[in-house]
């Protein structure tokens, strides 16, 4: 039974896509020949899911899910676009003025530019002490059946409900007040200097600046979260394209 208790930090959930919301769906192949092929596909709800079902009561009972809304279409992180990414930080900025954190589930392919658009397109006054944190995975969830117990199914021990465990619970600390991050593979990355490195490694992102947190154990993670600095905090300007 998760608290109900009105004081927990209120969190907005904004899901794009990417392979930490997919599941394997069967598509017909485009030959004659052969059966049905399982592709990955974002799979509207997943997150949703996820955090209701499989994330644990002890980082929950610290949040309270305002809202939970998704991208039309979800979509593939390969396949998104300036305009995409553009669309995406107004969104932010509407988010924003219910003044409350914000998590984004996202892919990995086109992350590293979401993160600095966010972080040249949302202004620290509309943050103001609240945070921004996207989660990533390179791996998916098992599919999950409608009428499954989520508990013979998922666990804290895989990558993308790590993920998100770990980047909701650094959601709910105090010293990520006014900062915006990345969350992959045990590491919590500020939003600048970021590149993709390796597309099979937990951990695919390298950073010319120091990460915002650290962490060790997984997936009874402990913390060590640095003091703030410039290159966590947004410093967005009105532009026309935004």
């Amino acid at each position: 039974m998760r608290n109900g208790n009105q004081d927990r930090h209120p969190l907005d959930v904004y899901v794009l896509g990417g392979t930490i919301s997919c599941d394997e769906h069967e598509v017909k192949r485009s030959k004659k020949k052969g059966g049905p092929k399982k592709v990955l596909l974002p799979e509207p709800g997943k997150i949703h899911r996820m955090i209701e079902e499989a994330v644990p009561d002890s980082v929950m009972d610290k949040m309270k899910m305002r809202s939970y809304s998704e991208a039309d279409p979800l979509v593939d992180s390969a396949e998104c676009h300036a305009s995409d990414l553009m669309k995406t930080v107004q969104e932010v900025r509407t988010i924003t003025r219910r003044k409350s954190n914000i998590l984004i589930a996202s892919g990995t392919d086109n992350v590293v530019y979401l993160m600095h658009a966010l972080a040249e397109g949302v202004r620290p006054e509309q943050l103001g002490d609240n945070n921004i944190i996207v989660v990533v995975s390179q791996t998916h969830a098992p599919n999950l059946a409608d009428n499954a117990d989520a508990e013979n199914v998922w666990n804290t021990n895989m990558e993308p409900i790590d993920n998100l465990t770990n980047a909701i619970h650094l959601s709910s600390r105090p010293e990520m007040q006014g900062r915006i991050g990345l969350y992959c593979g045990g590491e919590l990355l500020p939003p600048r200097g970021l590149v993709k490195v390796d597309t099979a490694n937990p951990q695919p992102f390298r950073c010319r600046f120091r990460n915002i947190a650290d962490s060790e154990r997984p997936p009874e993670r402990d913390w060590y979260i640095n003091p703030r600095k410039n290159q966590d905090i947004p410093r967005g300007k009105e532009h026309p394209y935004v």
